[in-house]
């Protein structure tokens, strides 16, 4: 698909989407009520998009049932002006179809989706993977590169290729090699919606110098400060953007090593700080655990520590 057909289809698509957590009960059953009044929150912050049923939202703990059920909740609770977004994910093409079926009858906007995991297929195996996708996908889709989940990183030429296939229209790339993110975003920006521009100095230079259209980031935990990043960017006022980035690079940089948490899953952690703002959240299903009371004390000293972080 041309560039800018795609750029003006999905104009929408950029800023800051948050990945939602899936809000569970005590007895590790959904909490409707605790998801509706956080999708709730995210949108009173200003969240420019919101995917659902990703890796925050421990997609792999779900039975298809639950998954298609979080689908039906954010569909009633998302405005369709908002970009909404289905986690995909799945071990079969097969079953990625079928949720991505699910999602386009919900009139969900586009689906996300990394390489099978475990099985660590060749580039070849992935393009393959991503035909059979798109081939049983109506909706546009986001490819997710996920190393750390995955055990593969899309090279700059794979992703290159996948931009070839017209139902392919962004990517999310998650990639800890800085290098292969700058050259696959000089390879595709002209191709592809590009999310993975952190909220910091070097992500804004990224964008002034080669393009790059945001960030799908893990439960939002700093509210309107991260698209804040975004919006003050886009408007030309660096100063702003640049302070809310660096919240969240405080907050990224004591909590988190490379993408997994410092004191516990990055999940839990993420979780647990949406409650320190009293915001529903719930435990994490196993085999995660949830925060020892060691790493809840670290954190809250971290946060303590900087008064203001949470602050409008």
């Amino acid at each position: 698909m041309d560039q800018l057909v795609v750029r003006a289809q999905f104009s929408k698509w950029r800023g800051y989407f948050v990945a939602a957590p899936t809000v569970f009960n005590h007895d590790l059953s959904i909490d409707a009520a605790g998801q509706d009044a956080l999708l709730d929150w995210y949108l009173a912050e200003g969240m420019h998009g919101i995917v659902i049923a990703g890796t925050s939202g421990e997609w792999s703990a779900l039975t298809s049932k639950e998954r298609v059920r979080l689908f039906e909740l954010a569909r009633l609770r998302v405005p369709r002006s908002l970009p909404l977004i289905a986690g995909c994910n799945a071990l079969t093409a097969l079953e990625t179809g079928e949720y991505a079926r699910q999602a386009a009858l919900l009139g969900f906007d586009g689906i996300m989706v990394s390489p099978p995991p475990y099985v660590v297929p060749t580039e070849e195996e992935v393009f393959a993977f991503y035909q059979m996708v798109a081939d049983a996908s109506d909706l546009p889709i986001i490819v997710y590169n996920w190393p750390r989940g995955t055990g593969i990183d899309m090279s700059p030429a794979l992703v290159t290729r996948l931009g070839e296939i017209p139902k392919i229209v962004a990517l999310k790339n998650s990639t800890a090699n800085l290098g292969a993110f700058v050259e696959t975003l000089r390879r595709c920006q002209d191709r592809l919606i590009i999310f993975g521009i952190l909220p910091s100095d070097l992500g804004l230079g990224l964008m002034e110098r080669l393009g790059g259209d945001g960030c799908i980031g893990a439960m939002g935990v700093l509210g309107r400060h991260q698209p804040g990043f975004f919006t003050h960017a886009w408007r030309g006022d660096s100063e702003q953007a640049l302070r809310c980035g660096r919240k969240d690079q405080f907050l990224m940089s004591h909590l988190l090593e490379g993408f997994g948490g410092r004191y516990g899953n990055a999940i839990a952690t993420f979780k647990y700080l949406l409650s320190m703002r009293g915001l529903p959240s719930g435990p994490v299903r196993p085999p995660l655990l949830n925060l020892s009371p060691g790493g809840q004390d670290a954190i809250q000293r971290i946060i303590s520590s900087r008064g203001e972080l949470f602050a409008p």
